[in-house]
């Protein structure tokens, strides 16, 4: 799909250039096509994002099912710790200062 719409997005840019050195009154039909070209282009992004939005949907519904059956723990448990934000900036630079050394 990336292919296609590379392919019609360049076609799309020749056929503009070429539109604006002819003649207005045959510039209208390779505007007409260059605008069907760049149409392709948005369908085929278009249809990319969709097949990758359902293949992540399938996913949460299977690690749903999967956590329902009792197949998988869940994996957002766990420890953490709360810090406020000088005393994680502190933790960073200084691991920063240990690679160095």
């Amino acid at each position: 799909m990336d292919e296609l719409a590379a392919a019609a997005k360049e076609s799309f840019d020749e056929l503009m250039a070429l539109g604006m050195n002819v003649e207005p009154r045959h510039s209208g039909k390779l505007f007409e096509v260059a605008s069907s070209l760049l149409g392709h282009a948005i369908t085929a992004k278009t249809a990319k994002l969709d097949k990758k939005i359902k293949m992540i949907e399938l996913q949460l519904k299977k690690a749903k099912l999967d956590k329902d059956a009792g197949k998988t723990e869940d994996p957002a448990e766990g420890q953490g710790t709360v810090l406020d934000r000088n005393a994680l900036l502190e933790q960073i630079l200084n691991k920063g200062n240990e690679d160095k050394s």
